[in-house]
């Protein structure tokens, strides 16, 4: 006797979700090192159980990226803020550059440069494929901030919160 399990297919297929927290965590935890090679410190605040919908693998890589970009772009002694906010619609996660990174090389300003926009192109082409919005925020002490919005497992959907 076959034994088949319930499978939705399409529109109505459940999305995965996770807990924000946790992988941001894990992501901040691989990254300590290098960040520490460079003399950066990395600070995660997120509330527990921020669970989204979006595919975990994929978000993790989006998390690295960002991170990773903050770090670069972070002048030794400074810090990475990554913070999460949470509402009834999903998690704000923002990675914010913690100084203005100084470099005293015009060569290695654009390698940096030419690095982070490679890997905000990585990030731009990993999210298309979920329903998660990037922002770019210029802040007045020239930092950036990289603002990821993600949706809650039970939120609705974008365009009911586009029509909404």
């Amino acid at each position: 006797m076959d034994t088949y399990l319930p499978f939705r297919n399409g529109a109505g297929a459940e999305r995965p979700s996770f807990d924000v927290s946790d992988e941001l965590q894990e992501v901040a935890q691989r990254l300590e090192i290098y960040a520490l090679r460079r003399g950066v410190q990395i600070e995660v605040d997120a509330p527990p159980y921020a669970m989204v919908t979006a595919e975990r693998s994929r978000m993790r890589q989006v998390f690295w990226h960002l991170m990773t970009l903050a770090v670069d772009a972070t002048s030794p002694g400074g810090n990475v803020i990554v913070t999460a906010y949470q509402d009834d619609q999903g998690v704000d996660v923002e990675f914010a550059e913690g100084d203005a990174a100084i470099l005293s090389s015009s060569d290695v300003s654009a390698r940096v440069s030419s690095a982070a926009g490679q890997r905000l192109d990585d990030v731009r082409r990993m999210l298309a494929a979920e329903d998660v919005h990037l922002q770019i925020r210029e802040c007045a002490d020239g930092t950036r901030a990289y603002i990821l919005q993600l949706r809650h497992p039970d939120a609705p959907d974008s365009e009911s919160r586009r029509a909404a």
